[in-house]
């Protein structure tokens, strides 16, 4: 007689909780599976869908997102798919009237190999030897830590690969209580060098992300249901069916409004 887990029932070779009446079972795949059972999940995470934006007008508004008011820790998460090689400001949460408001905003210029991050309201990144290749997926990612040293309280992840930068200091904390709404593909306040391309699977966290979390995050998109410190996440079509009006926020409460008629795209990473 062999017997794995419970032993043979039945003239049952059993693996995990065991068949009954001559069949072969490895563990079980149903709701009263007991501790110490196989675990199988035949689920898989779907990307189906981007947001594509005309470098523009076009943008989504998220509204006045609050899980960062005063924050000292914080991360932003995203993958991009760049059509135009000049100016493109990705995410903000900016008004541009006055300094109070203007909490984060993330910029890239492939052209010039430079993105900047401002947090905070005063520029915290810089750097221009950052080669971001037009016409591929990306994903960035922006950390924030007040506790860090001052000109390493933002750190920048493209694609995995953190950058660190000597110019700048970060700010102490964010701002308090910025009356300003988070934008996608926009600058707030400002007209010129919306997005071109896509943009896809954007997500806020009230943590500092770590160097392997923003790892897993940027080899392929991944669910981040019960991620930790995760308090937004807008899928960018997916969940949503790829039409209407609006991206809802898988986490917080703050959908998103297609804002000038963007356009969900086929074209996602994966």
């Amino acid at each position: 007689m062999s017997d794995w887990g419970q032993g043979v029932v039945n003239n049952t070779i059993e693996w995990g909780r065991g068949g009954t009446n001559n069949t072969i079972d490895w563990g079980a795949v149903y709701a009263d599976s007991p501790s110490g059972d196989t675990a199988l999940n035949a689920a898989t995470f779907s990307n189906t869908y981007s947001v594509s934006f005309d470098g523009a007008d076009q943008y989504v508004n998220c509204g006045d997102i609050s899980g960062l008011d005063g924050a000292t820790q914080a991360s932003w998460s995203c993958w991009l798919y760049i059509d135009d090689s000049g100016d493109n400001y990705v995410l903000s949460q900016w008004d541009g009237s006055s300094a109070a408001s203007n909490n984060f905003m993330l910029y890239v210029k492939p052209s010039a190999n430079r993105f900047d991050v401002y947090c905070g309201s005063s520029i915290s990144f810089r750097r221009t030897d950052i080669t971001i290749a037009t016409g591929q997926w990306h994903h960035v990612a922006v950390t924030y830590n007040a506790s860090n040293t001052a000109k390493q309280r933002v750190i920048l992840y493209l694609n995995g690969t953190q950058y660190l930068q000597t110019l700048y200091n970060g700010p102490t904390s964010l701002k308090p209580s910025p009356a300003s709404d988070f934008l996608i593909a926009k600058r707030g306040g400002f007209a010129f060098y919306p997005f071109e391309g896509e943009i896809d699977e954007v997500a806020i966290f009230n943590i500092e992300l770590s160097q392997s979390q923003v790892t897993a995050l940027s080899s392929t998109p991944i669910d981040l249901t019960g991620h930790s410190g995760i308090i937004h996440w807008w899928r960018m079509g997916d969940n949503d069916g790829g039409t209407g009006s609006t991206i809802t926020d898988q986490v917080g409460s703050n959908n998103g409004t297609l804002t000038n008629s963007p356009v969900f795209s086929t074209n996602a990473p994966t």
